[in-house]
């Protein structure tokens, strides 16, 4: 049963992780599009190429973050890795059975906060697209 949960984490962490990378590539596109030499970004207001640039900047940020939460406190030495493959199974299931409680009850933790960062970062990204095209427009029309 334990086990299951730490998979089904997993499973949910990567898809977390893969969903952030994505949204960091997204940003990097649009970064593109706002630095360059030519962009029409350039002929707009600075309080909008500022609110721009602020919005690009809290979606990498964010979803850098959400990259963050992956790393735990504890980590095991060599020392005790050796010591615990020396064991038999059972005294090795014996022993874990509260870490594993404790990781089960952190990683839920941190998957909310992971899931909360990605939210942030996925809107701070559907801004900064909607500031983009707002400003085109209004370039163009």
């Amino acid at each position: 049963m334990g086990l299951r949960a730490l998979d089904e984490q997993e499973r949910r962490t990567n898809s977390l992780d893969s969903k952030a990378g994505v949204v960091l590539a997204a940003s990097g596109v649009l970064a593109g599009f706002i630095f360059r030499s030519d962009s029409f970004i350039r002929r707009e207001p600075t309080w909008i190429r500022i609110a721009i640039v602020a919005a690009i900047t809290m979606t990498i940020v964010t979803a850098l973050a959400a990259f963050t939460t992956r790393r735990y406190r504890h980590t095991p030495s060599l020392r005790l890795s050796i010591t615990m493959m020396a064991r038999d199974d059972g005294w090795v299931r014996w022993r874990f059975l509260g870490t594993m409680l404790e990781s089960w009850s952190e990683n839920d933790r941190k998957l909310a906060r992971k899931g909360q960062l990605l939210s942030l970062s996925l809107g701070s990204l559907l801004g900064t697209t909607l500031l983009l095209a707002g400003s085109f427009l209004y370039t163009v029309l």
